[in-house]
């Protein structure tokens, strides 16, 4: 690894260790530039702002579940348990978001519109996961959908618009029951069938 390149690890995870204990908003570069003990002038060489800094930091951290959802996947045979798989880690690792960042509920409304930017990096990732997911399904004739584009978009959707109020507002267990009904819903729809009727 070349100097200038360890240098740039080195300031974002010094970063990353103060994002998480005091927030995005108090944060400054000062900060960070003291914790590594060098000028602010030398961090704008490797990073226009902080706003830069947390962009890579959390390209780090989304990464990170990248691989842990790609992994635990892999271990799942049925497409339905790696739609679950994939939801419910997505979900837990917001949460784990939410509980690594002090002041979450303040920051995700303070940088909503920074937060959104950054996660469009991300929503074709998301969403292609889900399609290939629901493509194996019909492949295998366990899933039966007629617009997998449509439907991939769907479910992505409904997870995005969960994630804020589930991070802030539930726990662990409760975020696995909430995800469990979830699915059942995707899955098996509202509709009573034949043998579930009175």
């Amino acid at each position: 690894m070349k100097s200038s390149d360890y240098t740039k690890e080195k300031i974002i995870y010094e970063a990353s260790k103060l994002f998480h204990k005091f927030g995005i908003a108090k944060t400054t570069t000062e900060d960070i530039a003291n914790a590594l003990n060098m000028g602010k002038s030398n961090l704008y060489y490797y990073f226009k702002n902080k706003e830069d800094i947390l962009a890579e930091a959390l390209d780090r951290e989304i990464n990170t579940i990248k691989e842990k959802i790609r992994s635990e996947i892999q271990k799942a045979e049925l497409p339905q348990d790696r739609l679950k798989i994939f939801v419910l880690t997505r979900m837990k690792f917001i949460k784990e978001l939410a509980l690594l960042y002090r002041s979450f509920r303040e920051e995700y409304h303070r940088h909503y519109s920074f937060i959104q930017r950054l996660r469009a990096r991300y929503d074709a990732y998301e969403t292609g996961q889900i399609r290939e997911i629901l493509e194996a399904g019909v492949g295998s004739g366990a899933f039966v959908i007629g617009d997998i584009p449509l439907t991939a978009a769907t479910i992505f959707t409904a997870m995005k618009g969960l994630e804020y109020d589930w991070a802030v507002n539930s726990e662990i267990p409760q975020i696995e029951y909430n995800t469990e009904n979830l699915l059942d819903i995707l899955l098996h729809g509202i509709i009573a069938r034949p043998e579930q009727k009175p």
